[in-house]
């Protein structure tokens, strides 16, 4: 499913970038790693010039992706926070740990700098995160299953630890994401 507060602010975008190009590919299926990765794979089928994740509990404003264009990176990730009620943390990572399964320490460092302008992390979720045509091509080349878990790390922290494999750094940037969840978690 996807909250009604999510559709407004794809309505919202919809107007807003009514001249550029935009088609869109919904997917649902329980394993988020098998999703993302045909989604991945009909961006390159129909050769678009950017994809774009965007999660069905993320509210954003229209502006948002713009803001993530102008940055002029390979992958540009908005900032959004954890669902927590106890832990007000942003879901980017300083660092990325592979480790084995059984092993109970976390899959990486959140991180800690200033969210108040463009930083480069190690990983993101890919609640809203905007990734460049190259970027999708070298890693598909490289990794037949790119969102596949891998050692612990979950299918978005897996996807950011292959893209450090490939050369390709993750910047990330509030565009005044919220997160849905028992109620809105923003910074």
């Amino acid at each position: 499913s996807i909250h009604a507060e999510t559709v407004g602010s794809l309505v919202s975008t919809i107007k807003a970038y009514k001249d550029y190009e935009i088609d869109y590919c919904i997917y649902a299926n329980s394993l988020i790693y098998e999703a993302r990765n045909h989604i991945l794979k009909d961006a390159l089928k129909y050769d678009a010039d950017y994809l774009l994740f965007i999660d069905s509990d993320i509210i954003f404003p229209a502006d948002a992706i713009q803001k993530l264009i102008d940055l002029n990176k390979p992958v540009a990730t908005g900032i959004y926070w954890r669902r927590s009620e106890s832990v007000h943390l942003p879901v980017i990572f300083d660092s990325l740990k592979p480790r084995s399964i059984f092993n109970h320490e976390p899959g990486g460092t959140t991180f800690t700098g200033q969210i108040d302008r463009s930083q480069r992390v190690a990983g993101c979720g890919m609640g809203f995160c905007f990734i460049r045509k190259d970027v999708l091509h070298k890693i598909t080349k490289r990794f037949a299953s790119p969102f596949e878990p891998y050692r612990g790390l979950g299918e978005d922290l897996a996807f950011c630890y292959r893209l450090s494999k490939i050369g390709t750094p993750i910047y990330a940037l509030n565009v005044g994401l919220k997160h849905i969840g028992t109620k809105y978690y923003e910074g």
